[in-house]
């Protein structure tokens, strides 16, 4: 995991980050993870950044609770430590909030995922650099990251084999672990299922979530992550995915 530094400040909006595709720089995604957490505005060096089209004219927008931007592939930033910022935009009836204003330490053409994580008001960055393994045609290749900010630690097993234990809440790896693609004969794809358990736990409780993929290519790279809280019926636990390749 990379540290971040940060810091709580106000802000003004300002404008938009109008490529998404330098030639050069970071490739980053950005992840809302922070259950009871309004949507947010991504601000990178002070320019809007979440939701910017790829294409003219460039239209920001919020990114709400579960949300991946970009969701295929990357989108480009500066290299070096350009400052990122977690916005809570303003209302009718209130202002604009900083909630995360950190210095990124980012490397040329190198892969990062910046989640939004902890539960409201208490909005924390998790970021980890994505290290993308070679295309494989017989393997894929899974991390899992905890975002579940009441779970301790968790437990992961694949097609109901233990895979990663012990996983503290922001904890994950940068790194990806290489798994066989049980590929159904003649299709190319394959289905796989993930359950997430609070460490420790039998059987089916206590029970994070259960994740199923369908139609799965041999080379993917997949980051499962476990979000949401125990207790809460508006943002329940669950588990998702999301794909760097």
């Amino acid at each position: 995991m990379i540290g971040t530094a940060f810091l709580y400040a106000c802000g003004s909006e300002n404008d938009v980050f109008r490529n998404t595709r330098l030639a050069t720089g970071a490739r980053v995604k950005f992840i809302h993870a922070s259950p009871g957490s309004p949507g947010v505005e991504i601000r990178v060096n002070d320019l809007k950044f979440s939701g910017v089209a790829t294409v003219a004219p460039a239209t920001p927008n919020v990114m709400n609770y579960g949300a991946v931007f970009p969701a295929v592939e990357y989108a480009a930033i500066p290299a070096g430590s350009p400052n990122v910022k977690i916005v809570v935009p303003a209302t009718a009836t209130t202002p604009e909030a900083v909630a995360v204003s950190a210095n990124l330490p980012t490397e040329d053409n190198k892969a990062y995922s910046v989640f939004a994580a902890g539960s409201a008001p208490n909005i924390v960055p998790v970021v980890l650099a994505d290290v993308l393994p070679p295309v494989s045609t017989t393997k894929f290749f899974v991390r899992f990251v905890n975002l579940t900010p009441n779970s301790t630690s968790a437990d992961v097993t694949f097609n109901s084999n233990p895979l990663f234990s012990n996983v503290p809440f922001r904890g994950g790896n940068a790194t990806f672990t290489e798994l066989d693609a049980p590929l159904t004969a003649g299709s190319g794809v394959f289905n796989t299922t993930f359950a997430v358990r609070v460490s420790g736990a039998t059987g089916t409780t206590p029970l994070i979530g259960n994740l199923a993929l369908t139609n799965v290519r041999p080379g993917a790279v997949i980051t499962v992550y476990s979000r949401g809280a125990f207790g809460n019926t508006t943002t329940p636990v669950s588990v998702t995915s999301y794909s760097s390749r």
